[in-house]
C-alpha cells in the first residue's frame, strides 16, 4: 500500500466546525449531493450522498486518510480555496484515543484465584479493543443430560485501530469430561487452541478475515461441539462479563425426555454477590427456555436449572 502524506493543522478542532463549513461551502455552490457526487467520481473519488450528508450534517466525520483525500476533492468541486475544509480535521495520527472502557476487575468474577490469574492474563491484551454489541449464546443438552453442543453469535465492535482476533476462554469443571472442539461457523477461522491443565482452561483463537479499523464491526459465530459423548450438563449455564454489553440472549435446549423441573433467570452485579437478581423462566413442552437481557453491566448472567429429583 502507498503511504499517504500526512496532514496536519494547529491543533485539536471542535467538531461541528468542519460540518459547519462544508454545509456552508455546498449551500454556496448552488450543486446538489448528487451532482457532487457525480464529479467526485469523475475524479476517481467514490463516495455515496448518505455519506456526504452525514458529513454536513455532522453525524459522522473523515477521519481515514482515503476520506480526507475525498474532502481535499470537494474543496476543488466547491470552488474553495485548498486547505479551507482539511484544515478543519485532525490528522489521521492525531485522533484521540478513546480511554478506558469501565470494566469489572477478573477477580470480582472468579472465585478461584488462580483461575483469575490465568483469565486475567489470558485476556488483558486483546478484549479492551474490541466492544460486545450482542452476544447469542445457545446451549443444547441431550437425552443423557449431557451437553452436545454450544452455539455462539457475537456482533463486535472494534474500539481502536488494529483487532484481528477474539479469544475465547472456556472452562470445564471436572477432569472426567472431555473438553470441546472449537468449530468456527461465520466470518471466523480457528487459529491456536491451548489446553490449561490447572485450571482446566480451553483457550482458542478465532481470527478474523482481516483487521479491524476503529469503529468497524463484524458479526461472528462459532461452536463448540463435544466428541462422543460429551460433558455431563451441570445445573446452570453462565455467562461472565467483563465490559457492558448492550444485549444478550441465552438459549437452552433441552431434549424432550431431560426436561428440567424448574428454570430461573439470574444475574449478579460483579463484587455484589448477596445482590443476585432471579426470576422463573417457563419451559416449553418442547424442552426450549430462553431468557434477554439488554444493557447488560459488568458481572454474571445465566439460567439455572433443577432436575426433577424423581428421574434423577
Amino acid at each position: 500500500m502507498t503511504d499517504l502524506p500526512e496532514l496536519r493543522t494547529a491543533g485539536p478542532v471542535p467538531a461541528g466546525r468542519f460540518s459547519h463549513a462544508l454545509r456552508t461551502a455546498i449551500q454556496a455552490s448552488g450543486l446538489t449531493l448528487n451532482r457532487i457526487q457525480y464529479r467526485l467520481r469523475e475524479r476517481g473519488f467514490e463516495v455515496s450522498s448518505a455519506t456526504l450528508s452525514y458529513w454536513q450534517s455532522g453525524r459522522r466525520r473523515p477521519t481515514r486518510h482515503e476520506s480526507i483525500l475525498v474532502v481535499r476533492a470537494l474543496e476543488e468541486v466547491l470552488r474553495v480555496p485548498a486547505g479551507t475544509l482539511t484544515a478543519l480535521l485532525e490528522p489521521p495520527g492525531a485522533r484521540r484515543r478513546p480511554g478506558p472502557r469501565p470494566g469489572a476487575r477478573v477477580e470480582a468474577l472468579w472465585d478461584d484465584p488462580p483461575l483469575a490469574n490465568a483469565v486475567a492474563h489470558l485476556s488483558g491484551t486483546w478484549e479492551a479493543g474490541l466492544a460486545r454489541l450482542s452476544l447469542h449464546d445457545r446451549y443444547e443438552v441431550g437425552a443423557d443430560r449431557r451437553v452436545r453442543r454450544i452455539w455462539h453469535r457475537q456482533v463486535l465492535r472494534a474500539e481502536q485501530d488494529g483487532p484481528d482476533r477474539w479469544v475465547l476462554i472456556f472452562r470445564e469443571d471436572s477432569p472426567d469430561d472431555p473438553l470441546p472442539d472449537v468449530r468456527a461457523v461465520w466470518q471466523c477461522r480457528v487459529g491456536s487452541v491451548v489446553v490449561k491443565r490447572q485450571p482446566r482452561l480451553l483457550v482458542g483463537e478465532l481470527l478474523f478475515d482481516r483487521v479491524l479499523s476503529r469503529g468497524e464491526t463484524i458479526v461472528m459465530e462459532y461452536e463448540l461441539g463435544y466428541p462422543g459423548r460429551g460433558a455431563l450438563a451441570r445445573d446452570s449455564y453462565e455467562r461472565k462479563f467483563r465490559f457492558p454489553v448492550r444485549e444478550h440472549v441465552m438459549e437452552i435446549v433441552f431434549d424432550p425426555a431431560a426436561i428440567p423441573a424448574h428454570c430461573v433467570q439470574y444475574s449478579v452485579p460483579a463484587g455484589a454477590e448477596g445482590r443476585e437478581q432471579a426470576r422463573a423462566l417457563d419451559i416449553e413442552p418442547s424442552g426450549y427456555v430462553h431468557a434477554v437481557v439488554t444493557d447488560v453491566a459488568p458481572g454474571r448472567c445465566g439460567i439455572r436449572w433443577e432436575w426433577d429429583s424423581v428421574n434423577s
